[in-house]
């Protein structure tokens, strides 16, 4: 079963990962060059410590962020800000279960709590057909 949650300090680690494993899996060889590629990934390198991870994710009081677990593991997450989403990473072995729009349904009620009414997008060639 999966379960949704917001974000913690601690699910750092495991959004790095998610988000490198995820990226190199889907999102790279189509249009990116192997030196954009590679520094895509070394700015969440899993190498740096919790506290420069949450510094070169950005996370900060405006984030909104939420995380799907099964078994008590991160499987995929949502991130953005007051302006739009900058990251939906779900495991590959996990795609096509409704976990994406679960996230993005948390994202939009967040939100609009917070009274923005627009989100932008960015979306990789791999993702156009999920929005």
């Amino acid at each position: 079963m999966i379960k949704f949650r917001k974000f913690r300090k601690k699910d750092i680690r495991q959004l790095a990962n998610i988000r490198n494993l995820v990226f190199s899996k889907f999102n790279n060889r189509d249009y990116f060059k192997r030196s954009a590629i590679k520094r895509y990934l070394h700015l969440i390198d899993s190498n740096k410590s919790d506290l420069e991870l949450l510094k070169s994710f950005g996370i900060s009081q405006e984030t909104i962020c939420y995380v799907a677990e099964k078994d008590n593991k991160i499987v995929g997450y949502i991130k953005g800000d007051n302006k739009r989403i900058s990251n939906l990473f779900v495991l590959g072995n996990l795609h096509k279960r409704g976990i994406g729009k679960k996230l993005v349904k948390m994202f939009e009620k967040e939100f609009k709590r917070k009274g923005y009414n627009e989100i932008k997008i960015g979306s990789s060639i791999y993702a156009i057909s999920f929005y």
